[in-house]
């Protein structure tokens, strides 16, 4: 099998984060479902998704994040804000869930002020 050449591997990355193709606004849980879309600086997911859906207006993704709730916005990868499609919860969080002992993935900095305010994690 021969090597891929530079064109494809642009090429397949352009399709598997939808930007090979102008979709429409109906398309807007798949295009943020691919791999979600970071909130980071704030409204950056809003011009992501204008950018794959000129159709879908700030609106349109206001109301599927505020109003219907079939996106989320969760810190989830890189602890950064991601919106999401609310039925990959699960996808998108799980692996910030601690495994047994393990603290909580961003509640290591508390650290110090619960130790200074004589307190417990719990």
């Amino acid at each position: 099998m021969p090597d891929p050449t530079v064109e494809q591997i642009r090429s397949f990355r352009l399709h598997a984060h939808h930007l090979d193709a102008e979709y429409n606004a109906t398309q807007a849980k798949e295009l943020v479902g691919a791999c979600g879309m970071q909130n980071s600086p704030p409204g950056a997911w809003e011009a992501a998704l204008f950018n794959r859906a000129p159709a879908c207006r700030l609106s349109d993704a206001t109301r599927m994040l505020s109003q219907d709730k079939t996106l989320v916005q969760a810190w989830s990868l890189r602890g950064a804000p991601y919106v999401f499609p609310a039925d990959e919860s699960a996808t998108f969080l799980s692996p910030l869930v601690p495994s047994d002992d393990e603290p909580w993935a961003y509640t290591n900095g508390i650290g110090l002020a619960i130790g200074a305010l004589h307190l417990e994690f719990d």
